[in-house]
C-alpha cells in the first residue's frame, strides 16, 4: 500500500512539473491577434508575424514556421488531412512521435540528433474550430502554443436576422447566425457559409468556360459526370431575370442518403456555382431557406469586365 502511494505521488509530481513547464513556456511567449480581434495565439519570441488575415496568423523565424487559423470543422479527419498535405513525399524520412484525435507530430532523426518537423493540432474555442500547424518547432512548444489559443466569444444573433456577404464576384444574404469561411481548403469552393454545426450551408465557386462550349453543353457535361455515381435531375429556372441551371443530385454516402442542390449561371467567361448540401434530410428541411438565399444572389458585373479585358 505504501509503495502504491509513493508511485502515485511520483506520477502527480511529474504531471505538475510538466504543467509548470508548459505554463512557463506560455508566459515567455508573445501574444498576437487577428485583424478582427477574434483569434488570439501566443508564440515564441523568435517567431515574427509575417501574415495576418481575417481568421488566420502566420509566423516565421530561424527556419521555423507556424500558422494558426479558424476552420469550418475541428475533428481528427481534418487534422489528418492537413498533416498529410504538409508532410507530402517526405513521410518516409520522418518518424511519427504522436498521433491522436487532437495532434499529429513528426520528427526527423539525423544521426544522434532529433529535429522537430511537421506538427498539426486542432482545438475548439468559444464555438470556433481552430487548427495550428508548425514546422521545426519543439513538440512541447507546439502544445504550449495550442494551449494559449483563445477566441472571442461569438455575438448572439436573432435567427430571423440576415447578413450580406460581399465576395469578390458574388453577393447574397444569409442568416446572421451562420459562419463565413473564405478558405475552406477545397478545390470546389472559394467560400463556405454555414450553420455553426455545419449541418447545412452554401458553397460558392466559379470556373472558366472552355472555348467553344455553350452554357447548356457545359451543364450537360457536368450532369453526365455526376450520373456516373449519382442520380441527377437537371432543370432551368429564372431567378430575378437571371437564367440558372439547377442540378438536384442524390447519392449514396457510406450508407447514408446524400443530396446536394447546385445552381449554375453563365456570365462573361465564367460559370458561377451556388451549391447547397450535402445531407438529404437537411436539404429537405431547408427548401425555403434555399429559395430565400437564391432570391438575393447577385453576380457582380464590374468584376466580370475587369477579368476579361
Amino acid at each position: 500500500m505504501k509503495k502504491r502511494i509513493i508511485i502515485i505521488m511520483a506520477v502527480v509530481a511529474i504531471l505538475c512539473s510538466c504543467l509548470n513547464r508548459t505554463n512557463g513556456i506560455i508566459e515567455a511567449m508573445l501574444e498576437y491577434k487577428t485583424a478582427d480581434s477574434v483569434l488570439y495565439c501566443k508564440v515564441p519570441s523568435y517567431l515574427n508575424l509575417t501574415r495576418t488575415e481575417e481568421h488566420s496568423l502566420q509566423f516565421e523565424g530561424g527556419k521555423k514556421m507556424a500558422k494558426v487559423m479558424i476552420i469550418p470543422f475541428a475533428d481528427r479527419w481534418v487534422k489528418d488531412d492537413y498533416a498529410n498535405k504538409m508532410v507530402g513525399d517526405f513521410r518516409s524520412k520522418m518518424t511519427l512521435v504522436e498521433n491522436n484525435d487532437s495532434i499529429t507530430a513528426y520528427e526527423i532523426q539525423r544521426g544522434m540528433t532529433v529535429i522537430p518537423a511537421q506538427m498539426v493540432s486542432v482545438y475548439k474555442r468559444n464555438g470556433y474550430a481552430v487548427i495550428l500547424a508548425t514546422m521545426g518547432i519543439d513538440l512541447e512548444v507546439h502544445k504550449a502554443m495550442g494551449q494559449s489559443i483563445r477566441c472571442k466569444a461569438k455575438e448572439t444573433k436573432n435567427e430571423s436576422e440576415t447578413s450580406n456577404y460581399q465576395g469578390e464576384y458574388i453577393s447574397l444574404n444569409y442568416p446572421a447566425i451562420w459562419n463565413v469561411n473564405e478558405h475552406p481548403n477545397t478545390q470546389t469552393a472559394d467560400v463556405y457559409i454555414s450553420q455553426s454545426n455545419h449541418a447545412f450551408g452554401v458553397w460558392l465557386f466559379r470556373f472558366k468556360v472552355e472555348d467553344g462550349i455553350t452554357f447548356k453543353e457545359a451543364m450537360k457535361s457536368i450532369a453526365k459526370k455526376w450520373r456516373e455515381v449519382a442520380k441527377v435531375n437537371m432543370s432551368y429556372e429564372q431567378i430575378n431575370n437571371v437564367e440558372w441551371c439547377k442540378h438536384d443530385i442524390r447519392m449514396n454516402m457510406q450508407g447514408q442518403e446524400g443530396r446536394q442542390i447546385s445552381y449554375y449561371s453563365l456570365k462573361g467567361y465564367y460559370i458561377y456555382n451556388v451549391k447547397f448540401g450535402n445531407n438529404a434530410a437537411e436539404i429537405e428541411k431547408n427548401q425555403s431557406m434555399i429559395d430565400s438565399i437564391m432570391a438575393t444572389v447577385v453576380i457582380k458585373d464590374d468584376i466580370i469586365k475587369s477579368k476579361i479585358r
